[in-house]
């Protein structure tokens, strides 16, 4: 446990120590600012039992510069059959991004984090409740300017359990379709 502790605390510091290295890009000026998104996915399985699973996905980030930015991320999910009904699970964290493209119009960006919750998808049937699960997460994705401060994002999440479960365990995905509010207009903005 103090293992997992140490290298999120690791990871945490390279996201802050690696920000100014990559801070600007020209001589414009770059006002840091919030973007706070949200998305609703949702997934099944036909077969019978019908599997189904929502997910609420909501983020806050912020930019620290052009090209990074960090946050926190709160997924609720609700996951499970026709017969035994649906169950509710949770995974929060913290991650980096890194923005591929200087545009401020347009993002294509990269993302690492940890996180903690209890869905366990572990085993052979669908996933269940296992307190204190810990996750490395990857993902990546896009986001498009529709209004002023309106975005559309476009994304996906791999997380992968850490700890040690009782049973095989495999990666949770989730694609992200959703919306990102920036909160202030950076200075560098059209």
């Amino acid at each position: 446990m103090k293992t997992i502790f140490k290298y999120s605390w690791i990871a945490v510091l390279i996201c802050f120590l690696g920000a100014p290295a990559h801070a600007q890009d020209s001589t414009e000026q770059f006002v840091p600012h919030v973007m706070v998104g949200a998305s609703l996915t949702y997934i099944w399985d036909p077969s019978f039992p019908t599997w189904q699973e929502y997910t609420f996905h909501t983020d806050l980030h912020y930019a620290l510069t052009r090209r990074w930015s960090i946050g926190i991320n709160a997924l609720r999910l609700w996951s499970g059959d026709s017969i035994s009904g649906i169950n509710r699970y949770w995974i929060t964290g913290v991650d980096g991004q890194y923005n591929f493209v200087n545009d401020p119009d347009f993002r294509f960006f990269g993302e690492g984090g940890i996180y903690y919750g209890n869905y366990c998808t572990c085993g052979q049937g669908i996933p269940y409740l296992n307190r204190g699960n810990f996750y490395w997460a990857l993902g990546g994705g896009i986001s498009a300017r529709i209004k002023r401060n309106l975005y559309f994002e476009l994304g996906f999440h791999s997380y992968n359990i850490m700890s040690r479960t009782p049973e095989f365990k495999y990666n949770y995905t989730q694609y992200i379709l959703g919306l990102e509010y920036r909160l202030g207009r950076p200075r560098h903005s059209k």
